[in-house]
């Protein structure tokens, strides 16, 4: 018995040598010799010793049959080709023709082979296919590395995007099926936000730590931190990794921002004092003209006069930026523009990543400026309980401009998806969009949710009650009615007129801003500010253009002296409340009946007068419309009698155009 099974192991090796292609029969061979009786025990320590030699041989003969086997099939076109130790072959999972998930380090691998392709990207992405949207969207970057089963993509962060919807196909079995989901990246943080937009639950596993995994159920967030991580589409609560899935992998941001601290010299002190003594002389000497400043919050007091923030730019610029200069950030997790004080500058540098070292900075230009440059912030101007504003210089941009930025200080991180949507809002409603009388975009970072626009005279909120002439009235409203002329024949709806958010001065007319609330359907719910939401709120839960007429007839209201500025009028409610509370709907409603009151108190004989009772008529579809305004201003004809406010002036018909508002 032991010489037969001598033998016949001696066979064994040598068939495979010679054919190296059976390997499951070979083994089966062996198995039923191991499992002979057993000899004698003189003789079993020979045998023992003998069959382990024997399975030991017929180990390394499998191992180099499947390596041959492999070097003998076509390669797949690729530029990365994954190391021979680690590449995988298709499966059969389920009875479908589904490639199975490759592993760890073959994703590892494959990411940062990927980096030197992927310029400025914040996330590399290992997927079965491309996503639906990567030939449209240039944000959207389809990278030359792959392996079976994998095609590899990034997302670039820049100054033009701040959010992505990814939406990826799948096969599983016979059918396709969409893996969606969107990215937000925090501004002053390396982390992100990811939303479940697929119609099943998702899995993320981090897999540099496997303990590191949680659901993502439909429209709910999770925090992202760098590294690898693994997104799985669950379906029928079957958890399918292995065929439905993509990796990605998350990098630190991609710029850096540095504040240099204001320099404290007899030169920049001696020209401060000359601006101040001069400032004071020109206020002197402008008397009432004095209205030719920037446009502020309601939150401000006074604003700063152009000439005084021309003089403290000049200041600014003249000094020299050195890396002693640079003073540390307080709040690492907020967005670092908040922390620049007056005179200091802010240098923003996008950096590059280069075979997976240190990150260089390096210039980019967009097309909205560039993604490297400083920010010279000249002065404060005002503040929302949202927003913080304050007037700069921008090196790419020629002149001053003013800078909008969310005061969000990254301890809720909840309040990023708001300010992100209010945002982007904003921006798309402004950019590519020219009128006269519409604040204009002059750039913007979407990495930290900053908006540039062009520096714009004081708004109509200045004090309790108006002291406007006739005549300012009169241009006031024919301005805002041409802008939302010009504004609806693009279907965008402002939603948040006011006196807060119209700019004016007599040189440069009356000027609408703030965008942060506008939408493009009229059938889209939204909120605004309370005491100029339209009685159309109750009944069709909207407000629609003819919501933005009555808003602004609000203000021409407060324009004329007829009402103080609505938020002082001591009457206050939540929308939200609306039908759920008893006081919520009586102060609304007590405020609606206190326009009705100083609606009747118009003078209708008085023309302009007559267009703001108009203006607030109770039923939207018998209100008076933006171009029924401009027309109707276009055929009177403003006389001055006596005194320089409201009082004392009265409007009459003219053939002629008023020179006014033309």
């Amino acid at each position: 018995m032991y010489r037969s099974t001598c033998l016949l192991g001696s066979y064994i090796v040598a068939s495979r040598s010679a054919s190296r292609k059976r390997p499951t029969r070979l083994l089966s061979i062996y198995i039923y010799i191991y499992l002979q009786p057993q000899p004698t025990s003189a003789s079993a320590t020979q045998i023992d010793s003998r069959a382990a030699a024997a399975a030991a041989a017929t180990q390394r003969e499998q191992e180099r049959t499947v390596e041959l086997e492999r070097e003998a099939q076509p390669q797949a076109k690729s530029t990365y080709k994954a190391p021979e130790s680690q590449q995988t072959s298709s499966v059969v999972a389920d009875g479908a023709n589904t490639p199975k998930a490759p592993t760890v380090d073959q994703i590892r691998t494959l990411l940062y082979a990927a980096l030197p392709s992927a310029e400025g990207a914040r996330l590399i992405i290992a997927s079965p296919q491309y996503p639906n949207d990567a030939s449209e969207d240039s944000s959207v970057v389809r990278l030359p590395q792959e392996i079976e089963g994998r095609v590899t993509f990034g997302l670039v962060q820049s100054s033009q995007h701040m959010d992505y919807l990814v939406q990826q196909p799948l096969q599983y079995g016979s059918s396709a099926v969409e893996l969606c989901y969107e990215v937000i990246f925090i501004p002053g943080s390396d982390d992100c936000l990811l939303r479940n937009c697929s119609k099943a639950p998702l899995h993320m596993t981090c897999l540099d730590s496997r303990w590191t995994r949680w659901l993502i159920r439909e429209n709910r967030r999770a925090v992202i931190r760098p590294g690898l991580w693994r997104i799985s589409l669950v379906r029928n609560g079957d958890d399918a990794s292995d065929r439905l899935c993509t990796e990605i992998m998350l990098l630190r941001r991609q710029y850096t921002v540095a504040i240099h601290r204001a320099i404290d010299s007899s030169l920049a002190k001696r020209a401060a004092s000359e601006d101040d003594a001069e400032n004071r002389g020109k206020r002197r000497k402008l008397g009432k003209d004095e209205t030719e400043d920037v446009a502020i919050p309601p939150a401000s007091k006074t604003a700063p006069g152009s000439d005084s923030i021309a003089k403290r730019a000049d200041i600014v610029q003249s000094r020299q930026l050195t890396p002693s200069s640079v003073r540390e950030l307080v709040n690492q997790t907020g967005i670092p523009l908040l922390e620049l004080a007056d005179k200091e500058t802010a240098v923003i540098s996008s950096l590059h990543i280069n075979n997976g070292e240190d990150p260089q900075p390096t210039p980019v230009s967009t097309a909205y400026g560039s993604d490297s440059y400083h920010l010279s912030r000249i002065q404060y101007m005002g503040h929302t309980s949202s927003t913080s504003v304050f007037s700069c210089r921008h090196s790419a941009i020629p002149g001053l401009v003013v800078a909008k930025v969310p005061r969000y200080d990254g301890k809720s991180i909840e309040q990023v998806p708001s300010f992100a949507r209010s945002w982007k809002r904003e921006r798309d409603m402004l950019r590519g969009h020219k009128h006269r009388n519409i604040v204009a975009l002059k750039a913007f970072d979407a990495r930290m949710f900053a908006l540039y626009l062009e520096v714009l005279p004081r708004s109509l909120y200045r004090g309790n009650m108006s002291t406007f002439t006739l005549s300012d009235v009169a241009t006031i409203l024919y301005d805002i009615a041409s802008a939302l002329v010009y504004l609806y024949d693009k279907s965008i709806i402002h939603n948040d007129i006011k006196p807060g958010n119209i700019a004016f001065s007599p040189q440069r007319g009356a000027v609408l801003f703030d965008f942060g609330m506008a939408t493009n359907d009229e059938d889209q719910a939204t909120g605004g500010t309370m005491w100029y939401l339209p009685p159309d709120i109750i009944h069709r839960k909207r407000r629609g253009f003819p919501g933005d007429v009555w808003a602004l007839g609000i203000t021409a209201s407060y324009l004329l002296g007829k009402m103080q500025i609505p938020e002082r009028c001591g009457i206050r409610w939540d929308m939200a409340d609306s039908g759920k509370k008893k006081g919520s709907d009586q102060a609304m409603m007590a405020w609606f009946n206190l326009v009705k009151e100083k609606r009747e108190e118009l003078d209708r004989d008085n023309k302009l007068e007559s267009i703001v009772y108009d203006m607030l008529h109770w039923k939207a579809e018998s209100r008076i419309t933006a171009e029924g305004i401009t027309a109707a201003l276009d055929s009177f004809k403003l006389e001055s009698v006596e005194g320089p406010t409201c009082d004392g002036q009265r409007l009459t018909r003219s053939r002629t155009k008023s020179p006014l508002v033309g």
